[in-house]
């Protein structure tokens, strides 16, 4: 935003262009922080030595739940208080328990159901985010949520036929998503 006209104001024009490229980053963003969580719970799942720790010691547990809760609280909190790298590293902190906290998920439901909704959600925000980088659209509106869910809905019916799905993972991938 560092041009300015009218002594200081912004243009319309600029204004819809600076929140077309915020969504855009925002978009972008969200896919990095969903393949992070993504492969967090993935790889906690696989290996026994670390879900059997959370499973089974509850301090562990809700140690994770908490620092998860406090990294979104520090995040709202001093957001513009902090520097934006240390705001992505939290960031990616914060992704990285949300896939601790979810990695027990893989122990009641398949792996495949699971990584099939991360990788279609993950897919649904890089595709929005690639939309709006070519078409420059704005992607604050509503109109634009919609063809995001849209978008992951066609996403994971491509990803279900591919995989050879039943119908009931097509339900769940819908719901999920």
């Amino acid at each position: 935003m560092e041009n300015f006209d009218n002594g200081g104001e912004f243009s319309q024009e600029q204004i819809i262009q600076e929140t077309a490229s915020f969504f855009r980053k925002v978009y972008g963003w969200m896919f990095l922080g969903l393949i992070v969580s993504a492969a967090t719970a993935y790889y906690i799942s696989i290996n026994p030595e670390y879900y059997k720790v959370i499973l089974f010691h509850k301090w562990v547990f809700f140690g994770i739940i908490l620092t998860h809760f406090l990294l979104v609280a520090g995040l709202v909190g001093f957001i513009e208080k902090i520097s934006a790298g240390l705001a992505i590293f939290l960031f990616f902190l914060y992704c990285f328990f949300t896939g601790l906290t979810f990695s027990i998920i893989f122990l009641v439901f398949t792996v495949e159901s699971i990584e099939k909704i991360f990788f279609i959600s993950a897919m649904m925000f890089g595709a929005m985010s690639v939309y709006g980088y070519f078409t420059k659209a704005d992607l604050s509106h509503i109109g634009q949520v919609l063809i995001m869910g849209l978008i992951g809905l066609v996403i994971a019916s491509i990803v279900n036929f591919f995989t050879g799905s039943e119908k009931a993972d097509y339900i769940l991938s819908w719901v999920g998503l």
